[in-house]
């Protein structure tokens, strides 16, 4: 599943989903940069939410010790390799640490292969906003694999990100894990904005739109799927708008 917020609020938003705004800080890391192959045959049991492109999450981490597992799925539609990189930068950018998970090398039109994963740490002496980045081998739009993370930080902010295309700026957020719901969290500019959504499943309910004060802005019928909702305007209430969704795995092709 995909949603599509309209350009000027993507730009704002940064991707903002499953998250909070956060405000930046100072913080002075203590690791040395690491890197490490993660063997094909660690699979991970417990299924995360995942995402499809590229792009990384920002943390706001508190002093102590910031974990993040990785989680990593071929799609194999292409049968190029997609190795993926994870790289954690601290508030000064500086890389903490890398890893990266290799392709399962299974042959094209195969399928979706084992979920692999990774896991980075660091030591936060002050509160600060840490990063992780991820980018994938011949996959500049992130479209051979989903990933997904969990970190033991409750503060994150995911952004999404796409390779450069001569077009409209677009920054999808794409929910690939059909067994769970996920809300999308954003931020409405003052007037006029849209959405689109696309790849629900067939069983989908009218996608409902909430303001932060729990009361139903806008629901979108079943029958608008697929193309652009809007325009709507925001109310002097209405500051922080969320959706419900159940999301469709994505077919290899």
């Amino acid at each position: 599943m995909s949603v599509r917020v309209s350009a000027a609020i993507t730009a704002s938003l940064v991707g903002m989903v499953f998250g909070i705004w956060l405000d930046a800080a100072t913080g002075t890391p203590r690791n040395a940069a690491a890197q490490e192959k993660v063997p094909a045959s660690r699979l991970e049991k417990t299924p995360v939410l995942m995402f499809g492109g590229c792009g990384g999450v920002y943390f706001l981490a508190e002093p102590g010790e910031l974990t993040v597992e990785v989680f990593k799925q071929d799609l194999n539609r292409r049968g190029a390799p997609a190795e993926l990189g994870a790289i954690l930068v601290g508030p000064d950018r500086r890389v903490l640490q890398e890893k990266r998970i290799p392709d399962d090398g299974r042959r094209r039109g195969s399928g979706p292969g084992p979920v692999q994963s990774a896991r980075l740490s660091t030591h936060v002496e002050h509160k600060g906003v840490y990063a992780l980045n991820i980018t994938v081998s011949n996959d500049r739009y992130g479209r051979e694999m989903i990933w997904g993370f969990r970190t033991n930080c409750p503060k994150y902010l995911i952004e999404t990100a796409r390779g450069h295309k001569d077009e409209r700026h677009q920054e999808p957020i794409v929910l690939a894990s059909p067994e769970r719901s996920a809300d999308v969290c954003f931020w409405p500019r003052k007037g006029e904005f849209s959405f689109e959504i696309s790849g629900l499943t067939p069983d989908v309910q009218p996608c409902p739109c909430w303001t932060q004060k729990a009361s139903v802005c806008l629901s979108l019928p079943s029958t608008a799927i697929g193309r652009p909702a809007g325009p709507y305007r925001r109310t002097s209430h209405a500051r922080i708008c969320h959706g419900g969704f159940t999301c469709q795995k994505p077919k290899p092709c």
